[in-house]
Order: structure tokens, then C-alpha cells, then sequence
């Protein structure tokens, strides 16, 4: 999974698909079932992130449905709050307001400033319209310097408000989005000084 995860960082995303495919099934065979949840996790990311959003449902969905030994508290938080995501993306409110607080309550428990933010930003922009709350939620990303999330949200952002032809609002979040692409370069470039 690790190999899969390098392609996604570097946007080989049909050849990190094909790898999550490997590593879901290598688990499922060895019958280990976090790293498989694990798989169909970054699998639905993978999916999402190529404007698959219906596969991105089927592996969130799949990644639920795997009972763990163990129960995983982060796992569950993460992988219901893109269910919200992608179920909001497919105009499914209900289903989606549904993972939307199962993983709000986890992010509560665990006190996840990151995910609390994250779940704001998808509230507002998918069910309320609050651009002050989506707002300050994108200000506590750039605040924990979380830059990939923030440039991500904000392109999200702008791109439901440009199909609403809203475009100030969407080009107030290309704008947003493409600024803290840019700052997560000079952040990068100055851990690795």
C-alpha cells in the first residue's frame, strides 16, 4: 500500500488504483482485515480524486462494510466523512447528512481539530451555502499549515459554485486554492532546507 500511496502523491492515479486493487486483495486472501479497510479507504481517495465518484462510493462503502477485530475509530471517522463527501457530490443529501454526523460525533470524540474543519467545509458548501463558516473552517487548515486539504476544499469549493454559476464565489476559491497550492510548495521547500 505504501507503493500505492507514493503513485497517488505523485498523480499516477490509475497506477495507484491498480496497486489498492493488489493490496485489497492480497488482505482479503490473507485474511487481514485493517489493512484490507485500509485499501478500499485509499482506493475511494483514489477514485474521488479522478472524478470516479460513484467507484468512490462503492470503496467507502466496501471499506464500512469490513467488520474489524478491532474496532478503528480514526478509520471509521475518515472513511464516513468521504462517504459525506462523495455522497453530497452525488446530490444524496439525506445519506450523506447521515455519514456527515457519524463521523462529526468521532471527530468530536477524538478531538480532531483537522477533520471538524473538514466536515464544516463540506457542510457549508454542500447544505448551508455559510461562506463564513467555510471560511473560518479553511482558515483552521491553513492555520495547522494542512495546505493539500485546504488547496483540495477550496478547488471543491469553487468548482460547486462555478456550477452554480456563482463565480464570484468560485473565483474567490480557485483563487484560494491555487494560494495554498502555492504555499504548500514554499512549505515544502523550507522543510527540506
Amino acid at each position: 500500500m505504501v507503493i500505492a500511496s507514493n503513485k497517488m502523491d505523485l498523480n499516477q492515479l490509475e497506477q495507484a488504483e491498480s496497486t489498492y486493487k493488489d493490496a485489497i486483495n492480497l488482505a482479503a486472501k490473507s485474511n487481514i482485515d485493517l489493512p484490507q479497510a485500509l485499501g478500499y479507504f485509499n482506493l475511494g481517495i483514489c477514485y474521488d480524486r479522478q472524478g470516479k465518484v460513484q467507484q468512490a462510493l462503492d470503496s467507502f462503502q466496501n471499506g464500512l462494510s469490513i467488520e474489524l477485530k478491532k474496532p478503528h475509530k480514526t478509520l471509521h471517522m475518515r472513511t464516513k466523512y468521504m462517504l459525506a463527501r462523495v455522497l453530497f457530490q452525488l446530490d444524496k443529501k439525506a445519506e450523506g447528512l447521515e455519514s456527515y454526523n457519524e463521523s462529526l460525533i468521532l471527530a468530536n470524540e477524538l478531538s480532531d481539530n483537522a477533520y471538524i474543519a473538514k466536515l464544516n467545509i463540506i457542510h457549508s458548501i454542500y447544505i448551508t451555502g455559510d461562506e463564513a463558516q467555510l471560511d473560518a473552517a479553511l482558515n483552521v487548515l491553513k492555520t495547522q499549515k494542512l495546505w493539500k486539504d485546504a488547496a483540495e476544499l477550496s478547488i471543491m469549493a469553487a468548482r460547486f459554485y462555478k456550477k452554480q454559476d456563482n463565480h464570484k464565489l468560485a473565483s474567490k476559491y480557485f483563487d484560494e486554492g491555487l494560494e495554498s497550492q502555492a504555499k504548500k510548495l514554499t512549505w515544502m521547500e523550507e522543510e527540506a532546507e
